[in-house]
């Protein structure tokens, strides 16, 4: 509720989180604390954060590699617990297939008019394409197979 009062992006939690919490196995509260801390002295003292900006790329790719890898990861092992019946490898397979499609082949989507609020680049990314599609056959297909 603050953030909009200063002007800022709202408070949400990240992926990326996860996937350092299975990657460290460090739960505890008092290191997010300590992490924002750090995040106020960064902002407050300029040259801290000179010092986080001349980090190597390749060291800060070596580390998202490693949380996203584990973010896919603990998704697959989300999937692979849930029931595998026919209907749910057929919402599984084509809501990743269409949405990898659209990512892959954002032509695809060319010739669909934009409507002036960029409906095509929703198209594009894949993801929204895919959940919604996911959401729909889950919503619409028969429980019973």
């Amino acid at each position: 509720a603050f953030a909009s009062i200063f002007n800022a992006m709202p408070n949400t939690s990240y992926s990326q989180n996860a996937g350092l919490v299975a990657f460290t196995g460090v739960i505890s509260r008092h290191v997010g604390t300590v992490a924002g801390v750090i995040l106020i002295l960064l902002g407050l003292f300029p040259k801290l954060g000179g010092i986080i900006a001349a980090m190597p790329e390749s060291v800060i790719g070596g580390a998202a590699i490693i949380m996203f890898g584990l973010i896919t990861a603990a998704g697959i092992k989300l999937i692979s617990q849930s029931e595998m019946n026919r209907r749910n490898l057929l919402i599984l397979a084509l809501s990743l297939s269409f949405g990898l499609g659209l990512s892959l082949l954002p032509q695809f989507v060319a010739h669909i008019p934009d409507f002036g609020i960029k409906f095509r680049l929703l198209l594009t990314t894949g993801l929204i394409p895919a959940g919604l599609l996911a959401f729909t056959l889950n919503a619409t297909l028969p429980k019973n197979s």
